[in-house]
């Protein structure tokens, strides 16, 4: 999860539209089962009072209109017979969470076999360019695509005004609360009863880094394993142990990725690699420290050298999605198919290989790419070994994939995965939605 990855792609962040003087504001009540959203921040000895929330976490929609009307509407995926709508929506009454903008522009073929909602990297305010060409895929093989555009970083609390926050209240920093808004939404396209979003068939999630985390903790904290048929993970999830990415020095210096006999784990010809958990820093570029480091809202994150304080490092692991049990998390998903997808030819070796190169890719770069490390892999693994502990699904696999240009480009076409007869990346992930999409 480095910082480029993590800022998904390196376009401006999309203003999206004022509520000011829309009279088209529409609150839709929604019946989540949200077991962490109500709960107490992990600071909250600390934190300012909060006010009562009104209503229960909804979707206020504002307005409708073609995407490509929108000055980044070539961002979302459009048929050429069948243009997409963009909606603009703000998720409110998150507890412990500012109301926060959003757009999310969907497509949908005629008699749709299902929907897949994409979730992207870093702050989600900008649609992974990868995503076209798997939405387009999906689309063909009759499929609706929902994608999402947040108006801020969907991981803070705490939102401006000016970058879509209607709240403004200080929060205490917790992303597995500000999680709650990708779980609203996604509960509000699968269960909200709107049939432009969702009209039968498969209801499954594509996120790649942090987008990986969003439908992670949506499944773990808010209870989207009762309605998400699949789901595919992409290089990720990043934020399974924030503590371990975070504290000073590092707990567990390094950690091997699908060690042989774990359940789910598809090495094919690969074996299992071995990576630091702990958030990339190099000298040449500060990797992803910085943006946790905002998300969680302690600096002390990654600080070399340093020894954080027995507080950071507790707050840090109870907005983790692998935590201490706070707010009951929850590991299996027994009606969800899950594939994951981690690149296996990263190695720790490549740290020297990467410093002495030029950090083109926000800490991922340098030379060669294929082999510098980043904690994807590692940070995931503390997640898909509780998965594989939980009595996992038949349908739960854990993919090495070979050749990945950078330690996130695991769905690269240059790819290949091992256990799938060294099928690109890219193939893989869209082949096996397809196969798992359905309604049982």
């Amino acid at each position: 999860m480095s910082s480029d990855t993590m800022a998904g792609s390196a376009r401006p962040k999309t203003r999206l539209f004022a509520l000011a003087g829309l009279c088209l504001l529409i609150a839709v009540a929604l019946s989540m089962v949200l077991n962490g959203c109500g709960g107490s921040s992990p600071n909250s000895a600390t934190a300012p009072s909060q006010p009562t929330q009104p209503s229960g976490p909804s979707v206020a929609l504002v307005s409708s209109t073609p995407c490509s009307s929108l000055p980044n509407g070539s961002d979302f995926f459009s048929s050429p017979t069948n243009p997409s709508t963009c909606q603009s929506a703000t998720i409110m009454n998150c507890p412990n969470a500012a109301n926060l903008n959003v757009i999310y522009g969907y497509d949908a073929p005629p008699s749709p076999k299902g929907t897949i909602v994409f979730f992207s990297g870093g702050p989600g305010t900008a649609v992974d360019l990868g995503d076209i060409n798997n939405a387009t895929y999906y689309f063909s093989q009759g499929y609706e695509v929902i994608q999402v555009e947040w108006a801020d970083d969907w991981e803070l609390t705490t939102i401006p005004a000016a970058n879509g926050g209607s709240d403004t209240t200080t929060y205490t920093a917790n992303i597995q609360l500000a999680a709650c808004r990708n779980a609203t939404l996604l509960n509000y396209i699968f269960t909200g009863g709107n049939t432009k979003l969702y009209s039968g068939g498969g209801r499954c999630a594509q996120g790649s880094s942090a987008g990986s985390a969003a439908i992670a903790y949506a499944l773990t904290f808010y209870g989207a394993g009762d309605y998400l048929d699949a789901v595919e993970l992409i290089s990720g999830p990043p934020l399974a142990n924030i503590y371990q990415g975070c504290a000073e020095p590092p707990p567990t210096p390094s950690l091997q990725v699908c060690p042989i006999g774990q359940a789910g784990c598809q090495l094919g010809g690969a074996s299992p690699w071995t990576l630091s958990p702990q958030y990339q820093v190099t000298s040449l570029d500060p990797g992803a420290a910085p943006g946790v480091r905002k998300w969680t809202g302690d600096n002390s994150c990654n600080q070399l050298g340093t020894t954080t304080s027995s507080t950071s490092n507790q707050a840090w692991l109870q907005e983790s999605i692998v935590n201490d049990g706070t707010n009951n998390p929850v590991y299996s998903y027994p009606t969800t198919a899950m594939s994951a997808w981690l690149c296996a030819s990263v190695n720790q070796s490549g740290v020297t290989a990467c410093t002495q190169g030029i950090a083109s890719d926000g800490g991922q770069g340098g030379v060669p790419q294929d082999s510098c490390p980043n904690n994807a892999s590692s940070q995931a693994q503390f997640y898909y070994a509780k998965v594989a502990s939980n009595n996992p699904q038949a349908a739960y696999n854990v993919y090495a994939v070979e050749n990945c240009n950078g330690p996130e480009g695991a769905t690269d076409i240059n790819t290949t995965v091992p256990a799938l007869n060294n099928l690109d990346g890219r193939d893989a992930v869209q082949q096996d939605m397809v196969n798992r999409c359905v309604r049982p």
